[in-house]
């Protein structure tokens, strides 16, 4: 009963995001990207870029799985196990995210580069837009999907500044620099990608630890009494 359930909400996850308009955006703009991005091939431009794309493809899917509305109220109506909806949902976002990244990674990497950084590159890009996903979900049950899809976008498009640098952006005001360094060290932030691409495995873990924090707090958003959940955006 529990696969059937979780193979449910893999296919109502898929049908989320392939049905709704701000997606069907987000993958022509991000198309837009890769195309003009296809004349740098090859090095970190490209790989980031793939990342990029990943990213942002991933907070704008997850946004809509379990945002207030009939995407949440579904959940609560389902009465499965609470890591079913959101890890199937994931799932099911996931897999629209698979054919673009390997494109991405195709078009960009391969064939200025090995096969196997190609490879590897599509891999990474697919967790770290998996684990965006996971982020958006577990934002949109409290803030509505157009905030929470926001908000990982711009971490997704600001991310790949390094810590040290928004150390210097900040210099001479401690009050936001501090809270602003610790935030780049702890969120699953692009630069932290880029390093894991290069062989980290930390900050790989660091990244698939985001996507178990995601699916945690939507499940744990999807049995708050209704009146708990914050309708600040739309709906699905």
């Amino acid at each position: 009963m529990r696969a059937l359930t979780l193979r449910a909400e893999v296919a109502l996850g898929g049908l989320l995001v392939g049905r709704h308009r701000t997606f069907r955006l987000s993958l022509a703009l991000v198309l837009a990207l890769i195309v003009v991005a296809g004349s740098a091939r090859g090095g970190a431009v490209s790989t980031h870029t793939v990342l990029v794309a990943a990213g942002t493809l991933g907070a704008v899917a997850g946004a809509r799985l379990m945002a207030p509305g009939a995407p949440l109220e579904s959940v609560r109506r389902v009465g499965a196990t609470w890591w079913v909806p959101p890890v199937g949902r994931v799932t099911g976002s996931a897999l629209f995210l698979a054919p673009v990244v390997g494109a991405g990674a195709l078009a960009l990497v391969w064939p200025a580069e090995e096969w196997a950084a190609a490879a590897s590159c599509a891999a990474l890009a697919w967790g770290y837009g998996a684990t965006w996903a996971g982020c958006a979900l577990a934002l949109a049950p409290f803030l509505g999907a157009s905030p929470a899809a926001a908000l990982g976008v711009l971490a997704v498009w600001l991310g790949g500044i390094p810590p040290s640098a928004v150390h210097e952006l900040l210099q001479g005001t401690a009050y936001l620099q501090r809270p602003a360094v610790w935030l780049w060290n702890v969120l699953p932030l692009g630069w932290r990608a880029d390093r894991a691409l290069a062989g980290s495995v930390p900050d790989g873990a660091l990244l698939g630890a985001w996507l178990v924090v995601g699916i945690v707090v939507a499940g744990w958003a999807s049995s708050l009494p209704r009146r708990d959940v914050r309708r600040w955006g739309d709906g699905p």
